[in-house]
């Protein structure tokens, strides 16, 4: 379910706080925020890009809207 504040799943904001340490490979991400940080690992790779990939452009909306 999104957060009441910002819209963002769980995965997502695990997801941003892994980048928040510094630049990771796309498997170094997978692996920080899906098999050390999530509680109940079930997502695979290609769904985690999925995530990835609506944060991105979400990124990008708002700077077009800018």
């Amino acid at each position: 379910l999104p957060w009441t504040t910002d819209g963002l799943s769980f995965t997502q904001r695990i997801a941003l706080q892994v980048l928040a340490e510094g630049p990771k490979t796309y498997s170094e991400l997978f692996s920080a925020a899906q098999m050390q940080r999530e509680p109940l690992p079930s997502m695979g790779d290609g769904f985690f890009w999925v995530v990835l990939r609506e944060i991105s452009d979400a990124q990008s909306r708002l700077i077009t809207q800018a």
